[in-house]
């Protein structure tokens, strides 16, 4: 359940996001945010449907159990406080979430050989304000997974 936890938090964002986008211009202002501060309940619908599509495989009657009710309010309390920095940070232009991006890359060892490399991830959201462009990491997952710890590796 735990891994599925960031997966579901980040779904639920993304979708919030791209919700407030279809009333909008793609800015988020105050105006979008409040709502959702004023009356919390409203998460409920972005956290349900990413429990739905990622957990329960998009059931039409999902059962929670206990473990999964703990889960979904702790879900709602993150929602609720990533809106309200959000509204602190407003206006800003939502770009996107979710996106995967890979680039290859060489490492040269000590010996002088070459290494080529993938690095890349996923970058939970971009946005920009004032012209700065911002990559936005939630940091709701655990540690470092498959860490090389050399270039041999």
């Amino acid at each position: 359940m735990c891994s599925d936890i960031g997966t579901i938090c980040h779904a639920a964002a993304e979708n919030l996001y791209n919700h407030i986008l279809t009333t909008n211009n793609g800015t988020i202002d105050k105006s979008d945010l409040e709502k959702y501060i004023k009356t919390p309940q409203f998460l409920h619908k972005f956290i349900n449907d990413a429990f739905i599509e990622h957990f329960f495989n998009n059931s039409n009657t999902p059962v929670y159990n206990g473990e999964q009710l703990i889960s979904r309010d702790v879900l709602n309390k993150f929602l609720l406080r990533l809106v309200e920095l959000d509204n602190a940070y407003t206006p800003f232009k939502y770009l996107g979430s979710e996106k995967i991006v890979r680039m290859p890359y060489t490492v040269k060892r000590h010996d002088g050989k070459e290494i080529k490399v993938s690095i890349g991830g996923t970058i939970d959201r971009i946005d920009s304000k004032n012209g700065t462009l911002n990559i936005i990491d939630y940091k709701t997952g655990g540690g470092a997974r498959d860490t090389k710890t050399s270039l041999e590796e």
